[in-house]
């Protein structure tokens, strides 16, 4: 009998953890942040809920799974066979990740980093070409003067062009300039 008893506190433990990471893995499903989105799976490996962003990741990076509800061909065979590095994927400027959340086997966490930006995207922002040099540059530099070295521009074209690029997107510094129009990418 004291076996039993002092077997209680380790239980209420696990359960009190797996309630938390429960709650954890709903809020990461419910409102993800930036760039990252939840897949849970059900105890048969099926898609019991997932983002609309993970959906489409998922879809881009591997093809479309042969049933609804299911994960793509690659996905689910990474999943079948353990160890479970990090599966990752790139394709057209933009790099997947996928994750196991740790110490839950039915929870995925995928990340998009884009890696470059999408002609369309910038043309979509209203970018001249130079515009579109310049910021391709910012990417790499932060240093103006590194920037005009590079691009065969005096500093004061490039602080100008830096500057009209801040007013088109609305943002303050070429540093979110690069974000606001990698975020325009995805």
């Amino acid at each position: 009998m004291t076996s039993s008893i002092s077997c209680a506190p380790a239980l209420e433990y696990a359960l009190r953890a797996a309630e938390a990471r429960g709650r954890l893995v709903r809020a990461l499903a419910a409102s993800p942040p930036p760039g990252t989105a939840v897949v849970l799976l059900d105890r048969y490996g099926e898609i019991e809920h997932s983002g609309l962003d993970a959906e489409r990741w998922l879809a881009e990076h591997f093809g479309a799974a042969e049933h609804p509800g299911w994960l793509p061909g690659p996905v689910a065979g990474w999943l079948a066979l353990p160890p479970r590095p990090a599966f990752v994927s790139v394709r057209d400027g933009r790099r997947l990740t996928v994750h196991l959340l740790p110490g839950d086997p039915h929870a995925l966490l995928l990340e998009e980093e884009i890696t470059r930006f999408r002609t369309d995207a910038l043309d979509r922002l209203g970018l001249t070409p130079r515009e579109t040099e310049v910021l391709r540059a910012a990417t790499a530099m932060e240093d103006e003067a590194d920037i005009a070295w590079e691009l065969f521009l005096s500093l004061h074209a490039v602080h100008e062009r830096l500057a009209r690029l801040e007013a088109k997107l609305g943002v303050r510094s070429a540093a979110e300039a690069v974000s606001r129009a990698l975020r325009e990418s995805a």
